[in-house]
């Protein structure tokens, strides 16, 4: 498990026990690793990696989602969560492109490089830009990729003037 992730638990944990020793909640008791395990479900991890963390076998975790002491905690943590802590986080468009910035910067191998670049192209929707936003074609690839009528729009030439037969101006005819 990650530092942040242990970090974030513990301080659910924390929090936890002192609503329950100061009596600010009215919620059943319940064990220290029940404590343990809806912390981690409320930070985000799932059944599995919850009861991992807690110390317990997943059986062991699914019973305890069904206990309703469990399910009080749960309920009331994750709607404090959502109400009081999900609002104060801040993450938009510039926090996620300085992290794909800095996954890029950090990058161990191309590999790395490329998917930290792509993630970039997606978040900024670069795929999604018209044709006059892209530019015109660079290299014989692109060109290739292109059917008729955009070539012929790139070459400045209507299909509604030429006609079969017709010899524009340039062009090479077989005799």
């Amino acid at each position: 498990m990650a530092f942040d992730e242990e970090k974030m638990i513990q301080s659910h944990v924390e929090s936890m026990r002192a609503d329950q020793e100061i009596g600010v909640v009215a919620l059943p008791r319940i064990t220290a690793q029940q404590r343990y395990y809806v912390a981690a479900r409320v930070g985000g991890l799932n059944q599995t990696d919850a009861a991992r963390e807690a110390g317990v076998t997943r059986v062991t975790a699914s019973r305890w989602d069904k206990e309703p002491k469990v399910q009080q905690h749960m309920d009331h943590y994750l709607e404090e969560y959502t109400a009081k802590v999900l609002p104060r986080i801040k993450f938009g468009m510039e926090e996620a492109h300085q992290m794909y910035m800095n996954a890029y910067h950090s990058a161990g191998t191309s590999a790395e490089m490329t998917r930290a670049t792509d993630s970039l192209v997606k978040l900024h929707k670069l795929l999604d830009a018209s044709e006059s936003e892209r530019g015109m074609p660079t290299n014989v690839k692109q060109l290739e990729t292109l059917d008729t009528q955009q070539l012929l729009r790139y070459a400045a030439i209507g299909m509604d003037s030429l006609r079969p037969g017709e010899v524009i101006d340039g062009e090479f005819t077989e005799e």
